[in-house]
């Protein structure tokens, strides 16, 4: 007869196998999606609209 540390060894072992299938096989799926591209300008085109600049409403005192 196993004792209850054999069989939760063995629940924990089968989640695992699960869970690394299921992670495994999301990212399969990750890995085949295209690359992003960034625009003709490159990424610091979106840098100014963060902090507001060229948006002087934007500036609001809190």
């Amino acid at each position: 007869m196993k004792t209850i540390k054999d069989q939760v060894a063995v629940e924990a072992t089968m989640a695992q196998q699960a869970w690394t299938t299921a992670f495994g096989a999301v990212m399969s799926e990750i890995a085949v999606l295209p690359t992003p591209r960034t625009t003709a300008g490159g990424a610091g085109d979106g840098a100014g609209d963060a902090d507001g600049a060229g948006h002087p409403q934007l500036l609001v005192a809190c």
